[in-house]
């Protein structure tokens, strides 16, 4: 999606707000999907003055496959923050970096 903020397709804000805003709100995610104190911190930190190229050989994904290998993006991710906690940083996953269950409007905590 970052490739398309470059190409002038929509801009950053629009961006964030259907990547992020707008989840939480349409399925009711509790405390989520925006930066604000006492929300969850999920957050991607990425460099945008670094390329990345796909390599498959590298994905932390179960299917061990990519729909983008071999595709380079102009951005590359530096951090994962899940629920406020390092869960990815300079190309390993933090294995201690448990995430905290979402929750939903329709089901109180």
């Amino acid at each position: 999606m970052l490739e398309m903020v470059n190409e002038n397709c929509f801009s950053l804000e629009t961006l964030v707000e259907r990547a992020c805003h707008a989840p939480a709100r349409i399925f009711d995610v509790l405390d989520r999907g925006h930066l604000r104190e006492g929300y969850w911190a999920d957050l991607v930190i990425v460099d945008p003055h670094s390329q990345t190229v796909v390599d498959e050989s590298k994905l932390f994904s179960k299917c061990e496959w990519s729909p983008f290998a071999g595709e380079r993006f102009s951005h590359r991710i530096e951090q994962t923050i899940v629920s406020g906690k390092i869960a990815y940083e300079k190309g390993k996953i933090i294995e201690s970096c448990r995430g905290e269950a979402v929750t939903f409007a329709s089901v109180r905590r």
